[in-house]
Parts: structure tokens; C-alpha cells; sequence
């Protein structure tokens, strides 16, 4: 859990580091890098918009590259306790039934463990009890070529060497650095509710069936139609959606329309139950951005407000992590003059990579999420023969490439 701080004893803290950071955002990547920096004994101040922590979003599946963080702050451990295994993954039809069943080992062997955790417990465990100034955003940003001035929306003003911004993909902060046109966007034009079940539920229903073993990533989908089954510790993320006119008519009256392209499978059905039952589900719009620089001078773009990603390829959350051992990295071997040439080398390592993660996830929007009868039994006989280290490949790319 996050300590909360005065953003004057965070700026105490910071005045006698070799590099004072400022870190814009306390989700996955803005925490990461807090927290490897802390683990150097230093002391970057973090800042949430957020009035109080809420650990309250979605499922990750937490991939080696992005998990293998932990072993580096020596909580390793509180992670596997904190997360499930993820052992396979099915996928089949709008109506439950499974195409496919694919064992991980071939995927993940040698890399590390792959896991499924909630992104509240999974800042959680990279906060660790590091401070963090709530309800506090910045307002203005003005670079020279020393320093980096920074008003607070409290309308403090500091200095720092370096500012990076993570605060997310619908970032307020970049604006402040960017021009309109550095940043572009890819709108799949689906998008869905994401609720939460017992994991028992699941466990039951697939085991009735004869489907599948706890632990494993199940989706469903067809022509304007996809259920996900992505289990955490305890419980299991359930996602529903199609296209946004579809989805336009609300939860209930998607899900009466899903219901009546019978029958349905028992998981299918209890997804539905699931949506039927949350009073307020949280939607997702599948939209994704991609800016053309991630280094201005002294900022950084980290995380999502650099590169947001679909969650179709499940790695934003992992590229964030990665991302921000890298710009730690980089920041642990630079000084306050040459600030400006280490997030120059941080975007040459770390671009190349981010986007080829985010054109794959961009790539499987564009064969999941269709409409056509034709398409989506084209993919389907596919599917009965493909090999995982096809059908998973753009994953394993993700993970292997340096």
C-alpha cells in the first residue's frame, strides 16, 4: 500500500539526489519506476491525481518481462502470494463452445512465471509502502537547459532534473510537452464491461464440462460478440463486450441480446449473470495512442502516456513495467547535465520495442474484433489446427526480443 505524503516533505526528500525526479502518476509504470528508484536510496517524488488510493481496475496477465521486476526488489515472493498461476489458454465460440486448448509451458519455459493479478494488488505489491502526494496534478511545465520548472495544481512551484509523465493513456500531462499532432490514435470501435466473479464459479462450470483446470485464460468469441475468463487470486476477471453501437444499449439490453443467440455454456451464461449483477461495470473503450517521441528534453513519456495499449495482446502492463527498469536504468547512470541525453538513449532502447508490442495488439484487434459470419468461421477452422507457437506468437516475439 501507498504511504501518503505532504508533496513538501516529498520535495525534502528529493533535494539532496543526484537526479531529483519528478514521476507524474502512480499506476503501474509511474509506481515501478518509483519503486526501483527507491530501491537505489533514492527518493523521486510521486504524485496521483487520484484523490485516495483505489485499487479498484482489471485483470493483467503479469508476462516474465514485467513480473521478473519483483526479483529486483526483492519481493518476488509477495508477488506469487499476491497472484495465481496461469498455466493454459482456450479459446472457442460465442456459444462456449472450445475450439482450442493450449498447454504455457512451450510459451514461458526457461523465461519465468506467468500470472494473473488484479492491477490493485499488483500496485500494491510495487508500492510497498513508498510515499505518494494524492490529489495533486501539474499545471505548467518550463524547460531550460539545467532544470525543469513545474507548477502543482496547489500552485507550488519546484525544480527538478528530470520529469517523467505517467499518468496514463488519456494523459493531460503530454499536452503540456507535445504538439497535437505528435500523438495519434487507433480506435478498434469495440469496447465492453469488465466485472468480477468467485473463482469457484468458473472452476466449477468448466470442470462440469470437462473444458479446463483452474488457472487458465479462456475466450470466446465470434461475429460482434467476445467473453473473456482471466482468473486472479480468489476470483476471476470476466470481460463482455462488441462493437460500441452494440454496446451502446447498455449492459443489460447486450447481454438480453446475447442470451438470445442460444444456447450458451454454463461459463457463458454465469459471464452474464456476472454483468447482470453489477450495478455500476466498469467499460472499457478499445482505443489505443501512440506518440511520436517519448523524450522531450528533460521529459519523459512512460507507460501508456507514451504508448497506450489494447488489451488484446494482454502486455501494456508488462511493456510498463519493463519500460520503467530501463529508465531507471538509465537514470542511475547519468547525472543532472546530461539528464536530456540518457531519455535519448532510453527512447532508442525502449521505442523500437514498445511499438512492435503495440502493432501486435493492434494486428489481433483487427482479426478478433469482427463482425463477418465468414471471418469469424474462417478463423475458428484455423484454430483447430494452428500451433501455439503460432496462435501465441506475437506474445513470445514480445517476450524474446531485446
Amino acid at each position: 500500500m501507498f504511504q501518503p505524503e505532504t508533496l513538501n516533505a516529498q520535495l525534502d526528500a528529493v533535494s539532496s539526489d543526484p537526479v531529483r525526479t519528478l514521476i507524474i502518476g502512480a499506476g503501474v509504470a509511474g509506481t515501478s519506476l518509483a519503486a526501483l528508484q527507491r530501491k537505489r536510496g533514492r527518493h523521486p517524488v510521486l504524485i496521483e491525481r487520484a484523490s485516495e488510493h483505489a485499487p479498484a481496475g482489471y485483470m493483467i496477465g503479469s508476462l516474465p518481462l514485467g513480473g521478473n521486476l519483483f526479483h529486483t526488489l526483492d519481493r518476488y515472493g509477495n508477488y506469487l502470494e499476491a497472484s495465481c498461476d496461469i498455466n493454459a489458454y482456450e479459446m472457442g465460440d460465442t456459444h462456449g463452445r472450445v475450439i482450442r486448448h493450449f498447454g504455457m509451458s512451450e510459451i514461458f519455459a526457461g523465461s519465468g512465471d506467468f500470472r494473473g493479478i488484479d492491477r490493485g494488488s499488483l500496485i500494491d505489491e510495487l508500492s510497498s509502502g513508498g510515499a505518494v502526494t494524492f490529489d495533486t496534478t501539474v499545471t505548467e511545465i518550463e524547460q531550460s537547459a539545467v532544470d525543469v520548472a513545474v507548477t502543482f495544481s496547489d500552485g507550488m512551484t519546484a525544480t527538478f532534473d528530470v520529469v517523467v509523465v505517467a499518468d496514463g493513456i488519456n494523459s493531460s500531462t503530454r499536452n503540456l510537452v507535445q504538439r497535437p499532432s505528435d500523438l495519434t490514435t487507433f480506435d478498434s470501435k469495440w469496447g465492453g464491461w469488465v466485472v468480477w466473479a468467485p473463482a469457484a464459479t468458473h472452476a466449477e462450470d468448466t470442470q462440469a464440462q470437462d473444458t479446463q483446470p483452474p488457472g487458465t485464460y479462456s475466450e470466446f468469441w465470434g461475429p460482434g460478440r467476445f467473453v473473456g475468463f482471466y482468473p486472479v487470486k480468489n476470483r476471476v476477471g470476466v470481460f463482455v463486450g462488441g462493437p460500441r453501437h452494440d454496446t451502446a444499449a447498455g449492459p443489460a439490453e447486450f447481454g438480453r441480446r446475447f442470451r438470445a443467440a442460444r444456447p450458451l455454456s454454463a461459463p457463458l451464461e454465469s459471464a452474464l449473470d456476472a454483468l447482470a449483477a453489477d450495478p455500476d461495470p466498469f467499460y472499457w473503450e478499445f482505443v489505443d495512442h501512440r506518440s511520436a517521441r517519448f523524450a522531450y528534453g528533460r521529459v519523459v513519456l512512460l507507460g501508456d502516456a507514451g504508448a497506450g495499449f489494447l488489451p488484446t495482446a494482454g502486455v501494456g502492463a508488462n511493456m510498463a513495467m519493463d519500460s520503467a527498469a530501463a529508465l531507471d536504468d538509465e537514470l542511475s547512470r547519468t547525472g543532472p547535465d546530461t539528464v536530456a541525453f540518457a531519455l535519448e538513449l532510453y527512447e532508442r532502447r525502449r521505442r523500437p520495442r514498445v511499438i512492435a508490442a503495440q502493432t501486435n495488439s493492434r494486428m489481433l484487434a483487427r482479426l478478433m474484433f469482427r463482425r463477418s459470419r465468414l471471418i469469424a468461421w474462417c478463423i475458428r477452422v484455423m484454430m483447430r489446427w494452428i500451433s501455439i507457437t503460432a496462435a501465441l506468437g506475437g506474445i513470445r516475439k514480445v517476450i524474446e526480443r531485446r
